[in-house]
């Protein structure tokens, strides 16, 4: 099953990421300040409107952001990577988008 061109498997991720309850690293779950900088990444990709920027899956590790998911279009790709890279607490952004 696909929601909106993700498959089931990455939609329940990105709702894992957005929650804070992803392991990241050995025996170590997300902190409060990294559900915080991904909440925060989402409100603002919200924010933008953009086009299929409601699929991005965001993921913070002491301020390194991953970002998944699939965009389409180019343009629409690096306004995402520099929307979060414009976000305080933001060190670095690894992206992880395809089409």
């Amino acid at each position: 099953m696909k929601i909106h061109g993700l498959p089931a498997a990455l939609s329940c991720m990105v709702l894992l990421c957005a929650c804070g309850t992803l392991e990241s690293g050995p025996d170590r779950m997300v902190s409060e300040a990294d559900h915080a900088l991904a909440g925060e990444i989402h409100r603002r990709l919200q924010a933008a409107n953009l086009p299929q920027a409601g699929l991005v899956g965001v993921l913070a590790e002491d301020g390194v952001v991953t970002l998944y998911g699939s965009v389409e279009e180019q343009a629409v790709r690096a306004q995402v990577e520099s929307i979060a890279a414009g976000t305080p607490g933001v060190t670095r952004v690894e992206s992880r988008m395809d089409r």
